[in-house]
């Protein structure tokens, strides 16, 4: 055991950005928000070199829209970028897939 490695699941660099944008006349609220991770170990196995989840930005966005006093919809995009999710031993790439972009839309009503 080496008591000077990273945590695992712990970036050592993290990243949030949040925008968000409210026009009160329509009742409409827009955001964007952007997280950023840096390589983090995933997996820890003895005698091997660890496996690590490479670093990558999620991107996502979200509308929402009152229609009346107790209902709104919703449309949300989310990881915009469908950056490939990485998994490295020893610099090199053991496992790739890609999420996909998800996309969704809702109407709600409070009673």
């Amino acid at each position: 055991a080496n008591p000077m490695r990273e945590l695992q699941g712990q970036s050592p660099f993290l990243a949030n950005l949040r925008i968000s944008w409210d026009y009160a006349p329509w009742a409409q609220k827009v955001t964007l928000v952007a997280n950023y991770f840096d390589d983090r170990i995933d997996r820890i196995s003895r005698g091997q070199p660890v496996i690590k989840e490479a670093g990558r930005l999620i991107v996502s966005a979200n509308y929402e829209m009152d229609i009346f006093s107790d209902s709104k919809i919703t449309f949300r995009l989310k990881n915009l970028l469908n950056e490939g999710v990485e998994y490295l031993q020893a610099g090199r790439v053991i496992e790739r897939y890609d999420e996909g972009v998800e996309i969704s839309a809702g109407y709600s009503v409070n009673f």
